[in-house]
């Protein structure tokens, strides 16, 4: 009768697949997956049907962070196509579908959808929403602990304030930048934003900062050659350098930053640069017909700019124009796929079937899955049993050891004193390998039993600190109180199913710990601070630094502190 039952299940569903859209999302992802590879390589974006359609599909069936990343991917189309409001617009919808309350909300995508979407409003001329915008992506990256995402929008806020004109603004954000870039990274890091307030501080005759930076860019930034000569693509620096010696009056300086300039920087903007730099330098040197030959120069390339940014204004009110006559395109689009969907809705009633055959298989498997939860609890608990004996064994054979050796070394101790305390040791010793060998023949039974039990692979470390166990621990560290042999017990469980190459090798018979060294290297495998423990096992810090040097020779046979024992530790799954 169950082997019916399973056919007719597995006949349902060829019925169904057709239809269902259990796959799709799968495939839904691995598309959106790929644009995300192509948005990381800055490759150029136009696909905008499909972009549409994953966005449209995560609405209905993704979770925050996928409708987010979509509707992300979708703006960064817009914008690669030149439909500025529609990229804001999408950019808008991605920081809106974000579940910000959540736990595992992704703030470091959420951080460059601001980002981009600032970059949009600084090409439309939108300043103060362009600000705000960089705001946003500092926020987010903070909270995603993305320091080099932080820096740089940082970077790139100052140039909202330049935009403004603000140069003490732009001043002193660019020196508190600085200095950030530096302690974080190096100097190195922060030399290549060395331009940024260059013409803030010309503007404010801060010519002693100027020469600083100036120096610091050349020596730092690896973007010169061993003489000076700045990389292809960054022309602009001979400007802001000759701009510097003009103000300072070394004029033949000043003429080649700007002839330099004005012969490998080619595109319109640096000759515009270049050539009003060389008008005002023989303006202020009075060779009058120079002047005015670069000044005429200068007009003809800033006739070129405006030219250009007319023709880019034009591009842009015209890729507006294309979203409104694109947006009846997609709504004939949705009404597609309303047709598809319920085409999708008839096939309901053989999902009903399937879920009604599949709920007595799942009963059936439930009910052995419990029994056999229940065998393993049953062999979990004796093995935890076995191991705490050992370690109280283990603990009064050391006891005794240290005893045998000072009766040893007193000689006025009887001879069958000693001998009886030998005789104890050998019988504790003898309990300890049966122990042991109960708990290897425990550790393979129970093995066998987490096979069938632990069916899906997670994360260590993720797993652990999403344990209440884990939280609570770190509860009872912050509040002052020691742990108990129930808290004991639960954190040995704790670690034997989230960590279980560390509870092998601790737990391994050759390295003999002893229930306290044991209870050490748990709670600082936990993250437990040194203090922490000392706290939760009612010892003296100075105790925890004597057990922790103990631990350190036995497992890795080195001598050190509690700080190298716990990098050891962690170091082991």
């Amino acid at each position: 009768m169950f082997q019916s039952f399973i056919a007719l299940a597995c006949l349902c569903a060829l019925f169904l697949v057709p239809a269902c859209s259990g796959g799709d999302k799968e495939q839904m992802l691995r598309q959106l997956e790929e644009l995300e590879r192509m948005n990381r390589a800055d490759s150029v974006m136009r696909n905008d049907s499909l972009a549409e359609q994953l966005a449209e599909y995560f609405d209905r069936h993704g979770t925050p962070n996928e409708r987010m990343r979509a509707h992300y991917i979708l703006g960064r189309t817009y914008a690669d196509m030149g439909e500025a409001p529609a990229a804001v617009n999408a950019y808008l919808d991605a920081a809106d579908a974000a579940d910000t309350t959540a736990a595992d909300c992704d703030y470091r995508t959420l951080s460059r959808v601001y980002g981009q979407m600032s970059s949009v409003l600084y090409k439309q001329n939108l300043i103060e929403d362009y600000i705000k915008a960089c705001d946003d992506a500092i926020s987010c990256a903070w909270r995603a602990a993305d320091t080099l995402q932080v820096l740089n929008v940082k970077a790139y806020k100052i140039a909202g304030y330049h935009r403004l004109k603000q140069y003490d603004t732009v001043i002193t954000a660019f020196e508190s930048l600085f200095d950030e870039l530096e302690r974080q990274f190096g100097i190195w890091m922060a030399a290549k934003y060395i331009t940024i307030p260059i013409s803030a501080l010309l503007a404010k005759n801060q010519l002693e900062k100027c020469k600083y930076y100036f120096d610091v860019a050349e020596r730092y930034s690896g973007y010169f050659d061993s003489v000076k000569n700045v990389e292809k693509g960054r022309e602009v620096y001979y400007n802001y350098k000759g701009c510097y010696f003009l103000n300072t009056q070394q004029y033949d300086s000043a003429e080649h930053c700007f002839r330099k300039e004005l012969s490998e920087g080619l595109d319109v903007t640096n000759q515009s640069m270049a050539s009003r730099g060389l008008s005002l330098l023989y303006s202020e040197t009075h060779r009058l017909d120079s002047a005015v030959k670069y000044a005429l120069y200068s007009y003809e390339m800033n006739d070129s700019v405006y030219a250009q940014m007319a023709t880019e204004t034009v591009s842009q009110a015209q890729a507006s124009y294309n979203y409104q006559r694109n947006k009846a395109l997609a709504e004939k689009e949705r009404h597609r796929a309303e047709y598809e969907k319920q085409r999708a809705e008839r096939n309901l009633f053989l999902l009903f079937v399937i879920i009604i055959i599949s709920s007595y298989t799942i009963y059936r498997l439930l009910a052995l899955k419990r029994a056999r939860d229940k065998a393993y609890q049953l062999k979990e608990q004796e093995l935890e049993r076995s191991f705490r004996d050992i370690l109280i064994l283990r603990s009064q054979a050391e006891n005794l050891s240290q005893l045998i050796e000072e009766k040893e070394s007193a000689i006025s101790q009887s001879a069958e004193e000693l001998e009886e305390l030998r005789q104890s040791e050998k019988s504790l010793r003898q309990m300890i390998e049966e122990k042991e060998m109960a708990v290897d023949r425990l550790h393979a039974e129970v093995s066998v039993l987490s096979r069938h039990v632990h069916t899906n692979y997670i994360d260590n470390e993720v797993l652990l600190e999403e344990s209440p166990l884990y939280s609570n621990l770190h509860k009872k560290v912050d509040a002052g109180r020691m742990l108990n042999d129930e808290d004991i017990s639960q954190l040995y469980r704790l670690v034997r199913e989230t960590l279980p190459g560390f509870y092998q090798f601790i737990s391994n018979k050759k390295h003999a710990l002893n229930e306290a060294e044991y209870n050490v290297c748990i709670l600082f495998r936990l993250h437990v601070r040194a203090f922490g423990v000392s706290v939760l096992l009612d010892k003296s810090p100075a105790s925890i630094t004597k057990i922790s040097k103990a631990v350190l020779e036995k497992l890795f046979q080195e001598n050190g502190n509690s700080r190298e024992l716990i990098t050891k530790l962690m170091e082991i799954c």
